[in-house]
């Protein structure tokens, strides 16, 4: 049994379409945390590829981006 089928979802997530694709009961999915490069030299990171693999991802049935 998943932990989290014990929980009460704040009243904001209970409804919400986003929260409920990405969190699905006794389903793995996956998803990515953007930026999706690296930036060990700088404090900021670079956003020039981002939209392409943004979109990318989309495409390829993540749950989340």
């Amino acid at each position: 049994m998943c932990a989290m089928s014990h929980l009460t979802l704040p009243q904001h997530l209970q409804n919400h379409a986003g929260f409920a694709r990405t969190f699905q009961q006794n389903k793995l999915t996956l998803g990515l945390i953007a930026p999706f490069m690296g930036y060990p030299d700088s404090p900021f990171p670079d956003m020039t590829e981002f939209s392409r693999l943004a979109k990318m991802a989309d495409g390829s049935g993540l749950a989340a981006l």
